[in-house]
């Protein structure tokens, strides 16, 4: 008792005990049963050992956070809800179970006193706890901090007796009102009808838009554009074209009719994946009298990749379009140049191409980056856009020769130099023999230092090395919720041996949703 009534001084002259001093104080208070003075005593001058203390004293631990709720809703604000909060997270570090009343008690007395942030922490390890009425203050937490609420409204969805407050329900319907981007606001609205949530606003996002009023352009709009693109670059069409498809895939319908109309006045063609969707899109605007007829577009694609034998084969080359299309090449009856080709005229119908190389030789993966440098020079001077990659590698332990390496590829309607900025890359130079882990490491790094990473790759060798090097440092970066991609590209500076094309992968990094 001395001895509490001296540190209980020292206190109140913000003096410590000292670590091992007050371990002994509250092991002698712990004996005593006196639980609630010895956690004082731990949490102020040696707070590692308050969990063992919550493993050795549940239901102690249980008594005091109910003590202090009863000081908070007394009005006691010092010794109440801030040390009950305190509490509660030693109770979840020692893995303590909260009573369900406890933690209404709480969430209650968090929303009393506008203290959303710790509303919203309760909910990340007692989600599945929530009452009902808590579960519609921590919805409100969210609304407050503007923050959507997607694991909370999983929950609520499967529960048949949850009933959102009018408050919450109009603060849903605002936080999917201000989605950063249309579909995001499509997909928060489908989330909210199928957890039972939707309201007339929400309702509106996931009906077809008003077509009452079909967009046309005058002659006279249309004979001033054509006389402006003659003076320019042809390659304008394809930029509009690409255009055309964003709008499409996004209901975006007067600005797509209004490209349509453009391109069909400087009589472009387009893929039939393009016309069969506008057709689609003509009929929702009741404009059926522009549905199109036009062929698909002929490429024809000189390889700049590589100065070396134009001709050389890979063994088995498959390209997968958005139509679901495959087209395989085979060594005996294709060359790179006809598999540009496809890579080409598959973008170019705005849907995403996908390739698959059988086996890992390194030859191969050289030809796949090599055919991507060469269809990403056409491209960026032709239309003005950037193909972009993703790389993943399926391994058969038992048959070698059927692993695969498959890329995904898109395009970006805008030159690569408007991705990055020269200064934010950092060079990383592969070789024949450098491991798969250093490149990765080499990535993330630069990943999470804020640069892109540009990797230079002289050899197949050395090109084999740089694939598996990004597809181990995008498993890594996903763990920061960050995805990468890469824009090949080729550098005859580089090439001193003219043996091999010098190659190079700019690996820059995008935000996940």
């Amino acid at each position: 008792n001395k001895a509490l009534e001296v540190w209980q001084e020292m206190q109140a002259e913000h003096a410590s005990l000292g670590s091992n001093h007050a371990a002994k104080l509250a092991q002698q208070l712990t004996e005593g049963g006196h639980i609630q003075q010895a956690y004082n005593v731990l949490c102020q001058d040696r707070p590692e050992a308050v969990p063992n203390l919550a493993v050795k004293y549940p239901q102690a631990y249980r008594g005091l956070l109910r003590a202090y709720l009863q000081a908070a809703a007394l009005g006691d604000g010092a010794a109440g809800l801030p040390r009950a909060l305190v509490l509660w997270e030693h109770m979840q570090q020692a893995a303590l179970s909260i009573d369900p009343g406890d933690l209404e008690r709480l969430a209650t007395l968090c929303a009393r006193d506008n203290r959303w942030k710790d509303l919203m922490r309760l909910c990340t390890t007692e989600s599945s706890d929530l009452s009902d009425s808590t579960l519609d203050l921590v919805l409100m937490a969210h609304i407050k901090e503007g923050e959507w609420p997607l694991t909370l409204l999983q929950v609520a969805g499967l529960r048949s007796t949850y009933r959102a407050s009018p408050d919450v329900q109009q603060g849903l319907a605002r936080l999917c009102n201000c989605s950063p981007s249309e579909q995001e606001a499509r997909s928060r609205a489908h989330t909210l009808q199928q957890a039972g949530l939707s309201s007339p606003e929400t309702a509106k996002l996931l009906s077809p838009p008003n077509t009452a009023e079909p967009v046309s352009l005058s002659e006279t709009e249309v004979a001033n554009y054509r006389k402006w693109l003659r003076a320019r670059d042809p390659k304008d069409q394809h930029q509009r074209a690409i255009l055309l498809w964003v709008c499409i895939r996004t209901g975006r319908l007067r600005e797509g009719l209004q490209h349509y109309l453009l391109l069909r006045a400087m009589e472009s063609t387009l893929s039939p994946r393009v016309t069969e969707a506008f057709g689609t899109l003509c009929t929702r605007l009741g404009r059926e009298d522009l549905m199109p007829c036009l062929s698909p577009p002929s490429v024809d694609v000189p390889l700049h990749a590589s100065p070396s034998n134009a001709a050389s084969c890979i063994s088995l080359f498959r390209i997968k379009t958005g139509d679901n299309q495959v087209q395989e090449f085979q060594e005996d009856d294709s060359d790179a140049r006809a598999v540009v080709g496809a890579v080409v005229q598959g973008l170019l119908s705005g849907e995403p191409v996908f390739i698959t190389v059988v086996g890992l030789l390194a030859s191969s993966q050289y030809q796949m980056v090599r055919v991507l440098a060469s269809s990403q020079v056409y491209l960026e001077e032709r239309s003005q856009v950037t193909i972009t990659a993703c790389t993943e590698m399926i391994l058969d332990a038992n048959k070698p020769e059927h692993s695969e390496v498959q890329v995904s590829l898109s395009l970006l309607p805008f030159p690569s130099e408007h991705i990055y900025e020269q200064s934010d890359i950092l060079e990383y130079k592969v070789g024949s023999t450098t491991p798969p882990k250093s490149v990765a490491k080499a990535i993330v790094s630069c990943i999470r230092g804020g640069y892109s990473c540009r990797l230079q790759a002289l050899a197949p060798e050395a090109v084999a090395q740089a694939i598996e090097g990004f597809v181990i440092g995008r498993a890594i970066a996903k763990r920061d919720s960050v995805d990468i991609f890469f824009v090949p590209s080729c550098n005859s500076r580089l090439d001193v041996a003219k043996e091999h094309a010098a190659l190079e992968i700019l690996v820059l990094p995008v935000k996940r949703a």
